[in-house]
C-alpha cells in the first residue's frame, strides 16, 4: 500500500507513537497562559507535529524586552497584542493547525464557566503570579485536564505537572516478547511435535527454533523428574542436557536455548504494579468511566475467567531467532492467531460492559483494544497533587538535590514579583532586591521542608537577579522542547510521563527530577 503524502509528512514521529498517537495529537486543543518566550517554544514544537488546535492568552502587548527575548514576535510587533503577536507567528509554521487568541488579563480567566476550560487537552501556564497557578490547579485538577507550569529565567528553568490522574498504555518497553513457555498452548506443542531431533542432519539441526529445542528437552526432563527443574541447580544441569545434544559450535540456536532456558520456569504471573491497578475501585464501572478504566475491568474479568488461564492476552510478538524460513513464519503464525484469539475473547468481555453501560460498542475501536492487549503487562498510572496541596503539605527535599535550589529561586523570583509588581533585579539597586529575596526565599524553602535556605540557592537568586530575571532564549528552546515531549505523552497517552517536577541549571548543564 502507497503511504499517503501524510504518512511521508509525518513519517518520523509515527514511528515514535504511531496512527492512534498522531490521531490523538490531530485531535487535540492545547492552551498557553503567558506568551512568554519559553511557552512559545513548547507550542512552536506542538504545531510542527501537527496538533489540532492552540490557544494563546495573555492580555499584554509586545515590548521591546518580548522582542529581544521572544523569537515568535517581530521589530513591527512593538505595541501590538502580545498573544496576537505570537499566535500568528506559530500559525506560519504549519498551516494545518488552527491558532486563536484571547487578548485577556490571565486572572480574567479564573472566572471563566468550566466549559471554557473543558476545550482543552492540556493547559500551560508561564510567567504569571505564583496565586494565579494555584487558582487555575484548582479548577482543573477536578477536571482531570492537566497543568503545566513551565517558567525560564536567566540560565534556569522548571517545568511542574499537575494532573489528578493520567493513564498510559504504550510505556514502550525495551521489549514485548511473551513467549509463554511454562505455559503453552495446544497449538504450539503440535508444532513442536512436528520436529524430531534425533533424525535431523546438523544442517536441519542448525534450523530449529529455540522455542521447539527447549520445549523439546522440557518434555524429556519432564519424563525423568518430577516437574519443572525448580532450583539453579537443576536449571544448570537441564542446560547441560541441552549442550550435550548440540553437534557444533555452529550451532547458534542451542546457544539462544540456553540464553532463554530461564523462560520456561518464569511463571505468567501478573506484575504487583499491575495488580495494584486492577484492584483499584475505578474497576467498578459506570457509565462516566473512562475508555481506559473500562478496558482494565475487562483485562480484569479476562484474567479470571477459566479460558484465559490467569494469563494476560498474549502479546503475539517473538524475537528474531536462528531458524529456517519456514519453521519461524508457522511459529509467527501460531503465536499471531493465539494473541487473535485472546484479543477476540477480550472483546467479547468488552463489548458486553459496553452494552451494560448503555456505551456503544464502537466507542472503543479495534486497534485500541489490540493496542490495550498488547500492552496489558506494562500500563501504568499516575496520581498527582493539586497545586494547592503542593504548597500546603511540606515536602521533605534534602540538600543532597542541589538542582532543586533552581526550583526554590525561581519559584522565589516569581513571589518576588507577586509583592512587588516589578522584576528582581531590574532596580537600581540589585543588592536591595536581592536581600528582600533572600527573605521570601525561606518562606519558600519552608513549603517544601528546609528549614533554612542553603547557600546555593543564594547563589541562583543572586544569578537571576543579575541577568534582571529576563529570560534567554536559547534556554527557552531547550526547556519548550522538554515541555512538548511532556505534553506529548500526556495527549497520546504513551511513554512514561514525567512526575512531577524537573529543574535545569544552565550554568552547570544538569537537570535533574522530583515528585512533589
Amino acid at each position: 500500500m502507497t503511504p499517503s503524502e501524510k504518512d511521508i509528512k509525518f513519517d518520523r514521529q509515527l514511528r515514535l507513537w504511531g496512527p492512534i498517537g498522531q490521531r490523538l495529537l490531530e485531535k487535540s486543543h492545547i492552551a498557553l497562559v503567558g506568551a512568554t518566550p519559553v511557552g512559545s517554544e513548547l507550542l512552536k514544537d506542538l504545531i510542527l507535529p501537527n496538533i489540532g488546535e492552540f490557544t494563546i492568552i495573555d492580555g499584554g502587548n509586545v515590548t521591546e524586552e518580548d522582542i529581544s527575548a521572544n523569537f515568535f514576535v517581530g521589530s513591527d510587533s512593538l505595541g501590538k497584542p502580545k498573544a496576537q503577536e505570537v499566535k500568528e507567528f506559530l500559525n506560519e509554521l504549519n498551516e494545518d493547525v488552527s491558532g486563536n487568541y484571547i487578548n485577556k488579563d490571565v486572572k480574567s480567566l479564573l472566572n471563566y464557566p468550566l466549559s471554557f476550560w473543558k476545550n482543552f487537552n492540556v493547559v500551560v501556564t508561564s510567567g504569571n503570579d505564583p496565586s494565579f497557578s494555584a487558582q487555575l490547579s484548582a479548577i482543573l485538577f477536578p477536571l482531570n485536564i492537566p497543568l503545566i507550569v513551565l517558567e525560564s529565567m536567566s540560565f534556569y528553568a522548571y517545568m511542574l505537572i499537575v494532573v489528578k490522574e493520567h493513564t498510559i498504555i504504550e510505556t514502550h518497553p525495551a521489549s514485548l516478547v511473551d513467549l509463554r513457555l511454562n505455559k503453552p498452548w495446544p497449538a504450539l506443542l503440535e508444532f513442536v511435535d512436528h520436529y524430531d531431533l534425533d533424525v535431523l542432519d546438523d544442517v536441519d539441526l542448525a534450523h530449529v527454533p529455540y522455542i521447539v529445542i527447549l520445549l523439546k528437552f522440557l518434555n524429556s526432563w519432564k519424563e525423568s523428574h518430577s516437574g519443572l527443574p525448580p532450583t539453579k541447580r537443576e536449571l544448570k544441569d537441564f542446560k547441560a542436557v541441552i549442550l550435550s545434544f548440540r553437534k557444533s559450535s555452529d550451532h547458534i540456536n542451542f546457544d539462544e536455548a540456553i540464553a532463554a532456558a530461564g523462560h520456561l520456569f518464569s511463571p505468567s504471573t501478573i506484575p504487583d504494579n499491575l495488580q495494584t491497578i486492577l484492584n483499584d475501585p475505578k474497576t467498578n464501572l459506570d457509565f462516566n468511566s473512562s475508555n481506559f478504566w473500562i478496558l482494565v475491568s475487562t483485562l480484569k474479568e479476562f484474567i479470571e475467567r477459566p479460558e484465559s488461564g490467569g494469563c494476560l492476552p498474549l502479546t503475539g510478538v517473538l524475537p528474531d531467532m536462528t531458524a529456517d524460513t519456514e519453521g519461524f513464519i508457522r511459529m509467527q503464525e501460531i503465536y499471531r492467531e493465539k494473541a487473535k484469539t485472546d484479543i477476540d475473547f477480550f472483546t467479547e468481555i468488552l463489548h458486553s460492559k459496553l452494552t451494560q453501560l448503555n456505551r456503544s460498542i464502537d466507542s472503543i475501536l479495534p486497534q485500541e483494544i489490540e493496542t490495550f492487549c498488547k500492552n496489558s503487562k506494562n500500563i501504568k498510572v499516575i496520581r498527582g497533587s493539586s497545586l494547592e496541596e503542593i504548597h500546603k503539605t511540606p515536602r521533605i527535599i534534602g540538600i543532597e538535590h542541589e538542582q532543586f535550589h533552581v526550583f526554590l529561586a525561581i519559584e522565589t523570583s516569581k513571589y518576588f514579583y507577586e509583592r512587588k509588581r516589578r522584576h528582581l533585579g531590574r532596580a537600581d539597586n540589585v543588592e536591595e532586591d536581592i536581600e528582600v529575596a533572600k527573605e521570601i526565599a525561606k518562606e519558600v524553602s519552608k513549603k517544601y521542608g528546609i528549614n533554612d535556605v542553603y547557600p546555593d540557592t543564594h547563589k541562583v537568586i543572586e544569578e537571576i537577579a543579575r541577568a534582571g530575571s529576563y529570560e534567554l532564549h536559547n534556554l527557552a528552546a531547550l526547556m519548550g522542547g522538554i515541555g512538548s515531549q511532556e505534553v506529548v505523552k500526556l495527549i497520546t497517552h504513551q511513554y512514561s510521563l514525567l512526575d512531577n517536577l524537573v529543574a535545569f541549571d544552565g550554568v552547570m548543564s544538569k537537570l535533574q527530577t522530583w515528585k512533589l
